[in-house]
Protein backbone atom coordinates (compact mmCIF):
# COMPACT_ATOMS: atom_id res chain seq x y z
CA UNK A 1 0.00 0.00 0.00
CA UNK A 2 1.68 3.67 -0.91
CA UNK A 3 0.47 6.85 1.03
CA UNK A 4 0.96 9.90 -0.12
CA UNK A 5 -0.05 13.34 0.65
CA UNK A 6 0.52 15.90 -1.81
CA UNK A 7 -2.11 18.59 -0.29
CA UNK A 8 -0.12 21.79 -0.49
CA UNK A 9 2.67 20.40 -2.21
CA UNK A 10 4.06 22.68 -4.96
CA UNK A 11 3.26 21.23 -7.91
CA UNK A 12 7.24 20.49 -9.34
CA UNK A 13 8.54 19.90 -5.55
CA UNK A 14 8.61 16.17 -4.11
CA UNK A 15 6.48 14.20 -2.40
CA UNK A 16 7.37 11.33 0.23
CA UNK A 17 6.10 7.98 -0.19
CA UNK A 18 6.09 5.01 2.52
CA UNK A 19 5.58 1.50 0.65
CA UNK A 20 5.94 -1.69 1.87
CA UNK A 21 7.99 -4.08 -0.29
CA UNK A 22 8.67 -7.17 0.12
CA UNK A 23 7.86 -10.97 -0.99
CA UNK A 24 6.28 -14.07 1.03
CA UNK A 25 9.48 -14.68 3.21
CA UNK A 26 8.95 -10.87 4.49
CA UNK A 27 9.32 -7.29 3.28
CA UNK A 28 9.55 -3.57 5.54
CA UNK A 29 8.60 -0.21 4.53
CA UNK A 30 10.59 1.73 2.96
CA UNK A 31 10.15 5.89 2.01
CA UNK A 32 11.28 7.28 -0.94
CA UNK A 33 11.23 11.11 -2.17
CA UNK A 34 9.73 10.98 -5.53
CA UNK A 35 9.72 13.97 -7.74
CA UNK A 36 5.83 15.92 -8.33
CA UNK A 37 5.36 16.80 -11.59
CA UNK A 38 1.51 18.52 -12.15
CA UNK A 39 -1.51 16.02 -12.94
CA UNK A 40 0.45 13.24 -11.13
CA UNK A 41 -1.26 10.43 -9.62
CA UNK A 42 0.12 7.88 -6.69
CA UNK A 43 0.66 5.43 -10.01
CA UNK A 44 2.69 7.30 -11.72
CA UNK A 45 5.00 8.01 -8.56
CA UNK A 46 4.71 4.20 -8.13
CA UNK A 47 6.24 3.80 -11.43
CA UNK A 48 9.09 6.12 -10.68
CA UNK A 49 9.96 4.12 -7.87
CA UNK A 50 10.32 0.83 -9.81
CA UNK A 51 12.38 2.49 -12.57
CA UNK A 52 14.58 4.27 -10.33
CA UNK A 53 15.14 2.49 -7.37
Amino acid sequence: MAVASAKGAPANGSVALQVFRGDPAGGAEERFEVPMQEGMVVLDAIHYIQAHF
